[in-house]
């Protein structure tokens, strides 16, 4: 997942794990706290399918609010720390989904 990450207005990473995996939670929130170990990484966010959902997690470390970004697709958290699911969504639609609310909060 850290290898495959796609770098999102030169600060974000954003990465997918394929495999459905029941324990999405602990994977998702593990690998993008490993994300922001790249260097120019500001916040990241991973992304994974659990049964019929889109798992979501993001984490930042302070200049960028993953919780507002994750609030615009009905999550929540803190600044640093928030997450989201997307029920019935495929991963593609997750992605651009996730991408339009960085836009959106950007704007």
């Amino acid at each position: 997942m850290i290898n495959d990450a796609e770098i999102y207005k030169e600060i974000i990473a954003i990465s997918v794990w394929n495999e459905e995996e029941q324990k999405a939670n602990i994977i998702t929130s593990q690998a993008a706290d490993e994300l922001l170990n790249i260097s120019g990484i500001t916040a990241s966010f991973v992304l994974c399918k659990n049964d019929d959902k889109i798992i979501i997690s993001g984490r930042s470390l302070g200049n960028f609010n993953v919780q507002i970004v994750l609030e615009v697709l009905g999550g929540g958290g803190h600044m640093t720390v928030a997450g989201a699911q997307l029920p019935g969504v495929t991963m593609n639609k997750a992605v651009e989904m996730l991408k339009n609310a960085i836009d959106k909060v950007e704007e």
